[in-house]
């Protein structure tokens, strides 16, 4: 069972993940522009928060999702065919009453919303329609978002990917066709997309699961095992923005709206970087909840050091790469007004780096049946961070916002590890210097990076060539790890295989 786990190299499917989520980004980037033409700023912050809405569906399903997830990967590795299909009806059932309470929700507060945000009367009424509509389609993405669930537990990554970027690139150019039309209309596009992703995933579960459309079945312990898994995962979900986004409105409090933009700025930078660890988390989900089902520890923890190390050696040169030119960068994205975020954006490039690493222990928790500890070491940090960031900002202002962001990732990464290795016990794969050596010394590079360009300031062709020659080492030493191939000769496809195969 063990080999079975490990079959796949880890870094294909991330590969193949992130390929899925950053096809549409680059095509909602496309279509940005228009949107913002077409509607104007008004109506298009009414949209931006309706695509918040469906961008963060792990708000509203109650930890169903990952616990789906989980759950399937288990039974697949145990060869528990009949649970299999509980398990997914019952997930599926679960979720599209969570999903119809969600959209309730949305409909009754649509206009507390459209009256907080002080729209102009000729908006109003167009907005509250938007809202209403924006809760009666919201079934939709939530029951597609149990699907897809399901497929990943089954490690059908490429086909998840491949309809994914397809739904994304039509939807953004839809999206910009539909602008022109209102809101109501560009809702419309989104939820007629995410239908056919919906009708594409139910074909592919029917694919890798035969005849499970033709028998029905709803399992009580299944659902009391998945609600109960999913409390603690919605606590995550819940608090997780409260530590990424919270020190903005301690900017805009204690500083006023123009901090806010020079902070802001180099934070989104910063994250656009964690596709890459989300994409590394979800390919290594399922491989850990199957290896722990069987009791190979050893692969659970060949697969949490793998995960790490293909998380820093991507974002390690990134990070130097912010760090050498944060005014460059920022000069290319928004313009000479955004050099002031240039301090900003070197500090919050080490926080990057740390926050993406704490993704992969996080994601161990769950997949290993404690999704309560990475949600008890976020509500234990929520409080000293807000107390520190709210002194540093009144000091310093968005350099203090980004020095506590910073340190606060770093707190977080080293709790998980910690607390990581006690769950786990001693084994081989997690020495210290195999698991956590390259991520010191991504660390120890970005500061001698920043120490040098504070002193010597180097011309931008010296600055580019030093981190060229980091990401080939990177690249060398990652192959070299045999992460990229562990087990050469090993034939197969991207997580294409039916169950049991």
């Amino acid at each position: 069972m063990g080999s079975r786990a490990l079959g796949m190299p880890l870094w294909r499917n991330s590969a193949v993940n992130l390929a899925g989520q950053a096809l549409p980004a680059l095509a909602y980037a496309l279509v940005l522009p228009t949107l913002i033409h077409e509607l104007g700023l008004q109506r298009f912050g009414v949209f931006a928060l309706v695509w918040t809405l469906f961008s963060y569906l792990t708000l509203f399903d109650l930890g169903l999702g990952r616990g789906t997830a989980r759950a399937v990967a288990r039974a697949r590795e145990v060869g528990e065919e009949q649970l299999l299909y509980s398990i997914v009806w019952t997930s599926w059932l679960l979720l599209l009453v969570v999903a119809g309470g969600a959209g309730l929700v949305v409909w009754a507060v649509a206009p507390v919303g459209g009256a907080w945000l002080r729209l102009p009367q000729e908006v109003q009424g167009e907005a509250l329609q938007t809202f209403r509509l924006t809760g009666a389609v919201l079934p939709v993405f939530l029951v597609a978002w149990a699907l897809q669930a399901v497929l990943e537990g089954l490690r059908w990554f490429g086909p998840v990917a491949a309809v994914r970027a397809a739904l994304g690139i039509t939807t953004a150019f839809g999206l910009a066709l539909s602008a022109r039309s209102g809101l109501p209309a560009m809702v419309w596009t989104v939820t007629v997309a995410r239908a056919g992703y919906l009708l594409a995933l139910g074909i592919l579960v029917e694919r890798a699961l035969p005849g499970l459309w033709r028998r029905p079945c709803f399992h009580g312990r299944v659902a009391r095992e998945l609600v109960d898994f999913g409390r603690w995962v919605v606590v995550h979900a819940w608090m997780a923005p409260v530590l990424t986004y919270g020190d903005r409105f301690l900017v805009a409090i204690l500083r006023g709206a123009a901090d806010v933009s020079v902070y802001a700025v180099p934070q989104e930078t910063v994250l656009r970087l964690m596709l890459v660890p989300a994409a590394v988390a979800t390919a290594a989900y399922p491989v850990l909840s199957g290896s722990q089902a069987v009791g190979a520890t050893e692969d659970v923890q060949r697969t949490y050091s793998e995960g790490l190390r293909l998380v820093s050696t991507v974002l390690g040169p990134g990070s130097v790469l912010l760090v050498l030119f944060p005014g460059e960068i920022l000069r290319l994205w928004i313009g000479p007004q955004a050099q002031m975020a240039a301090d900003p954006l070197r500090l919050l490039a080490v926080g990057g780096l740390l926050l993406g690493c704490a993704q992969v222990p996080s994601v161990a928790f769950a997949a290993l049946g404690r999704p309560d500890v990475p949600a008890r070491v976020t509500l234990a940090l929520a409080l000293p961070f807000v107390a520190t960031a709210a002194m540093l900002v009144q000091f310093v202002g968005a350099r203090g916002a980004a020095l506590a962001w910073s340190l606060r990732a770093a707190v977080q990464f080293c709790a998980y590890a910690i607390l990581l290795g006690r769950l786990l016990g001693p084994g081989e794969p997690l020495k210290q210097r195999n698991v956590y050596g390259p991520i010191v010394r991504w660390l120890v590079i970005l500061a001698a990076a920043a120490a040098v360009d504070a002193a010597f300031c180097p011309p931008p062709a010296v600055r580019l060539g030093l981190v060229g020659v980091l990401g080939m080492v990177a690249v060398y030493r990652l192959a070299g790890s045999k992460t990229l191939f562990p087990r050469l000769g090993e034939n197969g496809c991207v997580g294409s295989a039916r169950f049991g195969s």
